[in-house]
């Protein structure tokens, strides 16, 4: 059963790098200009806006002239960028290399770039969430391309799928049905499979990374299947295994369904992926670590060593030791003092809180590692004053959305430093020079409890008129813009908004979680939509509203069921 285990947990890890944009096209009308003349202008104008520009033998793709340009082309290749970007500077002299020898191609290829951060209809339309995103379209269809960003390797991939006959090799990933589902998941000795809808964000953002995992374990020996199911089409299987929202993911051992919580990745193995494991029985090798038979040794590599922490970590085995033990063991030495930190190793190795991050820009003048090394060394001065809390240094652009959040990505200054504490509570330090003092200064104030916490939120909105109010009060709606639990329910959230309107003890509200943080920690939101009721005398202790039929009818019977000041009689709609 372990081997198993280990093998599904190979299933899902590794993160893309992708981008946002859009180049605009500016027209100047003469001053003085007849009425029939701006009327021409306002024609060129319009012509203007699908022309596709060239710089240094890219095409320029916008929001305006994408649809236009790619109509009845066979393949092109699009780069996604940032122009603030510094993998996106440093890929662009090989991308117009790319583009010069795809030019030049029987038959040529285009070569195009969408800037993301101005196209943002282009940009999420492909589900560009990091700099550079390459993408291969063929026939208008992305083909995502994951291989080295270098000219041989672009080239050659792009030469393969321009080829007339080339078609896309067929998904790893099963699809199941009503017709095939029992005999497939009754017939597998394990199984993982994924119940999804269409329109939902979370289900298209994982499922590149489903495929992959699909592909990857179906290489192995014996394979491991990872099949999908539409919940929207197979409604009966998804209401005899309990789905009520989107992606849920069901692990199957010959019909026998079990949970699977874990990572949502390519890759999940979170230990093999971090750590290499060896076993010896060398004397040689106990004499070198200085261990003895039957132990375990932690040994962080050399970069992340330091003179204010030991070299390498043991765990004394006996037969009474538990794996709890040994996973404690491993949760407690898993980072060094100061350690680095990345989009791949952040969920599994920094939950820890409070969090020091110091962000740093990398110039590509100067030796990436040196870089890394000189920041993390003034780091090292002060977290070692501070055990009780994790300190790590972490690449600006790797988190550039955090940085955004953080009212730091503007600052002007090479090094950004931020501390993220527990209930998500954010503190960003004043930009200016960096040094260790500065930092010092910056975490003592936290632990005296002097900074004010970074509360992102949207502008108030200017009409708040209708029957639901953009505020917080009694009844609020937490959701999301993209989700599609949320669009369903909207209708009816509305319209209990005018069942209510003459309450005047009562006001009924909705938050873009996304776009505003919540305050306090009494309002837990963990999906879309999340409802809580807060009586007029109890507003720190909210009601949270689990399951239920979210209609107008499921609602008012909720809403009235917690109300502590309403009319006995209202008009129904």
């Amino acid at each position: 059963m372990r081997n198993i285990a280990v093998l599904l947990i190979v299933l899902l890890g590794v993160a893309h790098f992708a981008t946002v944009g859009r180049c605009e096209d500016e027209i100047l009308e003469e001053e003085g200009a007849s009425e029939e003349d701006s009327d021409e202008e306002e024609d060129d104008e319009e012509e203007d806006d699908t022309e596709v520009k060239e710089e240094n033998g890219v095409l320029v793709l916008t929001d305006s002239n994408y649809d236009t340009f790619i109509e009845g082309k066979d393949t092109v290749l699009v780069e996604f960028y940032a122009p603030w970007c510094g993998h996106c500077k440093q890929f662009a002299p090989e991308y117009e290399k790319i583009a010069q020898a795809l030019k030049e191609n029987d038959p040529p290829v285009p070569v195009a770039k969408v800037d993301a951060t101005i196209a943002t209809e282009l940009a999420n339309r492909f589900e560009v969430s990091g700099y550079p995103t390459i993408k291969i379209l063929k026939n208008g269809e992305p083909v995502d391309y994951d291989g080295d960003r270098t000219e041989k390797a672009i080239v050659a991939r792009l030469k393969e799928v321009a080829q007339p006959d080339w078609k896309p090799p067929p998904e790893a990933t099963l699809v199941l049905t009503k017709d095939n589902f029992d005999e497939t998941i009754n017939n597998a000795d394990i199984i993982l499979v994924e119940f999804y809808a269409p329109w939902c964000g979370h289900c298209k953002r994982l499922a590149p990374e489903y495929e992959k995992a699909a592909k990857e374990l179906s290489k192995r020996s014996p394979p491991i299947a990872l099949a999908k199911v539409d919940a929207t089409v197979e409604g009966d299987i998804a209401s005899r295994f309990g789905v009520t929202g989107y992606p849920t993911l069901k692990i199957f051992r010959k019909g026998k369904v079990f949970d699977y919580n874990g990572p949502r990745e390519q890759y999940g193995n979170s230990l093999r992926e971090d750590f290499t494991f060896r076993h010896s029985f060398s004397s040689e090798v106990s004499k070198l670590l200085k261990a003895s038979p039957g132990q375990i040794v932690i040994l962080h590599p050399e970069k992340f060593r330091s003179k204010y922490e030991p070299a390498s970590h043991t765990l004394s085995m006996k037969d009474s030791t538990s794996v709890s033990e040994v996973q404690e063991f491993f949760k407690k030495h898993v980072i060094p003092l100061v350690g680095h930190r990345k989009p791949s190793n952040d969920a599994k190795r920094y939950t820890k809180r409070p969090l020091v991050v110091v962000y740093y820009g990398v110039d590509f003048s100067f030796d990436y590692r040196k870089a890394t090394q000189f920041w993390r060394s003034k780091v090292l001065e002060v977290a070692k004053d501070y055990p009780e809390y994790t300190f790590a240094i972490a690449d600006e652009e790797d988190f550039a959305d955090e940085l955004k959040s953080l009212g730091l990505s503007e600052s002007g200054e090479e090094v950004n430093v931020a501390i993220l504490a527990d209930g998500g509570k954010k503190y960003a330090m004043e930009p200016e020079e960096f040094d260790s003092e500065v930092l010092s200064d910056f975490v003592k104030a936290f632990k005296k409890g002097k900074l004010k916490p970074i509360v992102k939120s949207q502008p108030v909105p200017k009409n708040n008129k209708g029957p639901v109010k953009v505020v917080k009060d009694v009844l609020i709606e937490f959701y999301a813009p993209w989700c599609g639990h949320c669009k369903k329910m909207e209708p009816d959230y509305l319209a209990l908004g005018k069942k209510y309107k003459g309450e005047k003890n009562l006001v009924i509200a909705k938050m873009d979680a996304t776009a505003n943080d919540v305050p306090n920690d009494s309002y837990k939101v963990e999906g879309f939509p999340t409802i809580y009721f807060a009586p007029s005398n109890s507003k720190q202790s909210p009601v949270k509203m689990e399951g239920g039929d979210r209609t107008v009818e499921g609602l008012s019977k909720f809403l009235e069921k917690h109300a502590t000041k309403l009319s006995q009689k209202r008009d129904e709609l």
